[in-house]
C-alpha cells in the first residue's frame, strides 16, 4: 500500500500541477529558486495549489514547458466555471468544416479531460496548429502562451481588431500578422513584456518561470475588485454565483449568466468559444460579448455601458453603477446596490419582443 502511494504521489508531482496542499502538508520552498528572478511568483503559485515542484524538491525553473503541461496550468489556475459543459457539448461545431483537434487521443492531457474543456471554452482552438495536431509534449512558445492568456481575460474581439498591427520590439517583422493584436493586448494590459535587448522573441519557447509568472499576472488582472462577501438577489432570491462579485473603481460587476439562468433556468444559453460571444433568445435575441461597452438587443439596438464588460472564471462579467435603474436589457431590469449591508439587488420583468415598426 506504501509503495502504491508513493507512486500516485510521484505522478503527480511529475506532471508538475496538483497542489502539496491537498495532501495536507505546509507549502515547500523548492530547492532551486531561492536566487532566482521568479521565485516570488513560483511560491505563489505553489501556495495557490496549481502548480508544484518535482520530487527531488526542485522546481527547474528554466526548463521548457509543453503544451499539455501549460494547458493543464492554466486551466488549475482559471478556474473556469461550469461554462463549458452548461452551454455547448461539441465545439468543433463552431469551426469551419466541423474541425477538430488532433494528436491527443491517448495523451493524459486529454484523458483528464482537460483538452476537451479548453476546446469548448475556447483556449485553444484546432486552428491554432498545423494540420489541427496539438503536438501536446512540444515545448509551448511565448506567442501560443500569450493568445491562451488573451482569450481566458475575454481581449479575443479586441486582439482580433488589432491584427497586423506594428508592435514595438525589434523582431515585429518576424512575428505572424494574425498573432500580433494579441501580443499587443497582452503588452498592453501587463501580464507580458519584451526583453531588455529590445525584442520580443514570439517563437521561443518559454521556461516553467515564465509560465507562471505570465499565469500570475493574467490572475491578478482578472481576479481584480473580488469581493467574496457581496451577495446577489434577482427578484428579492438569493443566487448562487457562478463567479463573485467584483468592485472595482465604484463600479460593481455581476456574474450575467446566473442572472438570466435564476429568471429562465430552462432557457437555452450559447456560448461561442471562437468569438467569444454569450447568446440566448429571451423573446428577443441577446448577444454578450467580455471586454465591450455594448450588447446586441434583437440584432438592432445595441445597448451602452459606462465600462467595459470583464471576464471571470469563464463568465462575463456585467457593469452596475452605484445606485443604478437602466435600461440594461432595454429597460427589462433595474439594480440597487447596498455598499453597507454588500449586497446588490436586481428586479427584472419577463421581456416582450419590440414593434418591429
Amino acid at each position: 500500500m506504501k509503495k502504491f502511494l508513493v507512486y500516485i504521489i510521484t505522478f503527480i508531482m511529475f506532471t508538475g500541477i496538483i497542489s502539496s496542499v491537498s495532501f495536507g502538508k505546509s507549502v515547500p520552498s523548492m530547492t532551486d529558486t531561492a536566487n532566482h528572478w521568479a521565485r516570488e511568483a513560483i511560491q505563489n503559485a505553489v501556495h495557490e495549489g496549481w502548480v508544484n515542484g518535482y520530487e527531488d524538491g526542485s522546481f527547474k525553473p528554466d526548463h521548457t514547458v509543453t503544451r499539455a503541461e501549460f494547458i493543464k496550468l492554466v486551466r488549475a489556475a482559471l478556474n473556469l466555471s461550469n461554462i463549458t459543459s452548461d452551454f455547448i457539448t461539441d465545439a468543433s461545431k463552431y469551426y469551419r468544416n466541423n474541425i477538430k483537434l488532433n494528436g491527443i487521443a491517448n495523451h493524459w492531457v486529454n484523458k483528464q479531460g482537460w483538452i476537451n474543456s479548453s476546446v469548448a471554452f475556447g483556449l485553444i482552438e484546432p486552428t491554432d496548429y498545423q494540420n489541427n495536431d496539438f503536438g501536446p509534449d512540444t515545448p509551448i512558445t511565448r506567442r501560443e502562451i500569450v493568445v491562451i492568456l488573451d482569450r481566458a481575460l475575454g481581449l479575443v474581439q479586441a486582439a482580433e481588431a488589432e491584427k497586423g498591427i506594428k508592435l514595438p520590439f525589434s523582431d515585429d517583422a518576424s512575428t505572424p500578422s494574425w498573432s500580433k493584436g494579441y501580443i499587443h493586448q497582452g503588452v498592453k494590459k501587463g501580464f507580458i513584456n519584451g526583453y531588455p535587448d529590445g525584442t520580443f522573441k514570439q517563437g521561443q519557447p518559454a521556461t516553467r518561470a515564465e509560465a507562471v509568472l505570465m499565469i500570475q499576472k493574467a490572475l491578478k488582472i482578472m481576479r481584480q475588485g473580488i469581493d467574496t462577501e457581496y451577495k446577489l438577489f434577482v427578484n428579492n432570491e438569493e443566487i448562487v454565483l457562478s463567479a463573485p462579485i467584483q468592485i472595482i473603481d465604484g463600479m460593481a460587476f455581476v456574474p450575467v449568466r446566473d442572472i438570466i439562468a435564476s429568471q429562465n433556468p430552462t432557457m437555452e444559453l450559447i456560448w461561442n468559444p471562437v468569438e467569444q460571444c454569450l447568446s440566448f433568445n429571451w423573446e428577443v435575441y441577446f448577444k454578450l460579448r467580455p471586454e465591450s461597452t455594448s450588447y446586441e438587443y434583437n440584432g438592432l439596438y445595441p445597448i451602452e455601458f459606462t465600462v467595459n464588460t470583464r471576464m471571470l472564471n469563464g463568465e462575463i462579467m456585467f457593469p452596475l453603477g452605484n445606485m443604478y435603474e437602466g435600461y440594461y436589457y432595454g429597460g427589462l431590469w433595474n439594480a440597487q446596490w447596498n455598499k453597507e449591508n454588500k449586497t446588490i439587488h436586481i428586479s427584472i420583468t419577463q421581456p416582450s419582443r419590440p414593434n418591429a415598426s
